[in-house]
């Protein structure tokens, strides 16, 4: 694409709140940026008017205790006003599974004419159902507006609602970042394992110290120690560190917290096995960042980071929990294994680079305009 456009990334959440869905906005604005286009961040969320370069314009409201999604109107009548005076040539609606804001805009959006896009960036699984009873109450299936999936297992559970298939609008991740740093000469006395993620119920915390507990009960006597360093944080952090506690891994068990990337980069470098517990992981941004860095991933089958997680190739493919904690005792006790698929991680490049991701997005944003304007 050529001609700049004036683009606006709109969520219900954004920084300060920390996750996947966050940074992906945020990097997105940053390629978007260096490609000429004119950018900003619109969000029900409180913070600050500019996040690391980006204009970002905050439209509060009344928020849902605890959970913090906004249960107001004001909203969007604000949201009415920055449209008629901003004049965005197109709108790229962010939406997890709840999501009044990113919903309501959709709405207000297509009601103005202007050109919209809306991504699923969460598995639907139970509120497919509620969007079913959506469409039949508010038709929103026919709105002008184009849905997109982050990946092919959230598109087919859209599918029968659309009655089409989605384009795909994946997460990026900048391979050569991660490939910056050489992998450490370190002293083999401890097999170091990596987790990165919010402290939320589907993330499954909990799940990760359990799985980690099941496969320290069956490393073989004389196998060396492991570690596991858990990288985030969020609301169920309470809940993760009493079962570290209940299940006496103190010792064998970090929380990090938030990390910025270079440091995250600097942790993944000392460690040797990634593994992402979630079964409803819509994409994994964290786990292609792990596999850009060279480790070996450990993921569920029905996650959407095995798309390019393949049995084997670049990490091992779970179908349970008892399964996980298998796929981590073979890479434990199978240096060959782990090695082979930590030199392919090293040496090869997924195929969801920014340099790629970036061009799908002006893409379908080119097409989304021209289809509006021959309406």
């Amino acid at each position: 694409m050529t001609a700049a456009l004036k683009i606006a990334l709109l969520s219900d959440w954004f920084f300060p709140r920390w996750g996947g869905l966050e940074q992906h906005i945020l990097d997105l604005a940053h390629q978007l940026q260096a490609r000429g286009h004119e950018v900003h961040v619109l969000t029900s969320f409180p913070g600050p008017e500019e996040m690391d370069g980006i204009p970002v314009v905050r439209l509060p409201g009344l928020r849902f205790p605890y959970f913090g999604f906004v249960i107001s109107p004001l909203p969007f009548r604000r949201l009415k006003q920055v449209l008629e005076g901003r004049r965005y040539d197109v709108v790229h609606i962010h939406t997890s599974y709840i999501a009044p804001f990113a919903w309501g805009s959709a709405y207000v959006c297509q009601k103005m004419g202007v050109p919209t896009l809306m991504t699923f960036h969460s598995m639907l699984l139970q509120f497919a159902r509620v969007l079913k009873i959506a469409d039949h109450l508010l038709h929103w299936s026919s709105w002008r507006v184009v849905f997109t999936a982050v990946s092919a297992v959230v598109g087919k559970e859209l599918e029968p609602i659309l009655r089409q298939p989605l384009p795909i609008l994946p997460n990026g991740t900048d391979v050569a970042f991660w490939k910056a740093l050489a992998p450490q000469a370190r002293p083999p006395e401890t097999l170091r394992l990596v987790s990165v993620m919010r402290f939320g119920p589907r993330k499954r915390g909990a799940g990760l110290v359990r799985i980690f507990a099941r496969f320290l009960s069956r490393l073989p006597a004389g196998s060396r120690p492991a570690h596991l360093t858990i990288v985030g944080d969020g609301r169920l952090r309470w809940q993760i560190q009493l079962i570290i506690i209940r299940l006496g891994l103190g010792s064998k068990t970090t929380l990090t917290g938030f990390l910025p990337r270079t440091d995250l980069r600097q942790v993944f470098q000392n460690s040797d096995i990634f593994i992402l517990p979630g079964r409803v992981e819509s994409f994994g941004i964290s786990a292609l960042e792990a596999r850009s860095a060279g480790l070996p991933v450990v993921v569920h089958a029905g996650a959407g980071a095995a798309a390019f997680i393949r049995q084997g190739r670049e990490g091992l493919v779970a179908g349970t929990d008892e399964e996980m904690a298998t796929c981590l005792l073979r890479l434990a006790t199978d240096e060959n294994l782990r090695l082979a698929i930590a030199d392919h991680n090293r040496t090869t490049w997924p195929d969801f680079d920014w340099s790629r991701v970036v061009f799908l997005h002006e893409d379908l944003y080119r097409r989304t305009i021209e289809d509006h304007g021959h309406h």
